[in-house]
């Protein structure tokens, strides 16, 4: 018996292979791997812009505090203890034109491992954060959005 592979593209990569028999019936197929679930942490703020509100969705990972020694930190202030804890640098990841947080997968891992406080941002009319039809999306528009999520 003779089998032909029948493939078919989903998305980027992605290849789904069907075996097909001389009749042109399938064959079975062994079950396809599981994949392990990547666990992301989101999270949503209300972001006020032209007296309306939108949703906007954001990726943050990394330490709430890093322990500094005070002998190596000039801008830390010395109470005496030869350590102390204090919030970590921040770091904020923006995505281009038709991209969303997603998109920093790869990075996230490092910049947390390093002690940076991570954040990505899902723009306003992108990934998860509202599609608002009635808002300009201007630089001026953008630059607000992030300063917003910077901004305690």
């Amino acid at each position: 018996m003779e089998s032909v592979a029948a493939s078919v593209a989903l998305g980027a990569d992605v290849v789904v292979t069907k075996e097909v028999g001389e009749g042109g019936e399938p064959q079975p197929q062994p079950p396809p791997p599981k994949v392990a679930r990547v666990q992301r942490w989101y999270h949503c703020y209300e972001w006020r812009y032209q007296d309306k509100t939108y949703n906007i969705n954001y990726r943050v990972e990394g330490p709430d505090f890093v322990v500094v020694n005070n002998d190596d930190d000039n801008d830390a202030v010395n109470d005496g203890s030869p350590q102390q804890l204090r919030p970590p640098q921040p770091i904020l990841l923006v995505h281009g034109f038709g991209a969303n947080v997603n998109h920093f997968r790869h990075q996230f891992p490092a910049l947390r491992d390093a002690g940076y406080r991570v954040y990505a941002i899902d723009l306003i009319g992108f990934g998860a954060s509202d599609k608002a039809s009635d808002v300009e999306y201007s630089i001026v528009c953008l630059w607000t959005c992030c300063t917003t999520l910077c901004t305690p």
